[in-house]
């Protein structure tokens, strides 16, 4: 079921619902740069990238501040208000992981998506 997690009365929004907007938001910027771009192997690679890249810079602050909690590293919000940039912490690493696997990722959906509907 779902799981919520609660700090001084306040909620942060539950697992499958930070995940759908995720996976909502990856494939609606993939979509649109797919569209964009034409088409073939090396776009979808960077469509992939594109939206891998920007879903993390969003979603990134929703993520770290539910792992922050589940941690029990915060216990109020007075931490985040003083510096809501630390919930950007990590950004960098992230993109560096999340690039290339999201470039390799959509080739591989395309490919796939391509043979099975030949």
């Amino acid at each position: 079921g779902i799981r919520d997690y609660k700090v001084t009365g306040v909620q942060t929004c539950a697992l499958p619902i930070c995940d759908s907007l995720f996976s909502g938001m990856y494939l609606g910027v993939y979509g649109q740069c797919r569209e964009y771009f034409p088409k073939n192997s090396y776009y979808y690679s960077i469509s992939g990238f594109i939206a891998g890249s920007s879903t993390w810079v969003v979603m990134m602050p929703f993520d770290t501040y539910r792992t922050m909690i589940q941690a029990e590293k915060i216990t109020n919000l007075k931490i985040v208000r003083k510096n809501p940039f630390i919930l950007w912490r990590g950004l960098s690493v992230m993109l560096i992981r999340s690039g290339p696997i999201n470039m390799i990722n959509m080739v591989f959906y395309e490919y796939i998506k391509n043979i099975e509907f030949k």
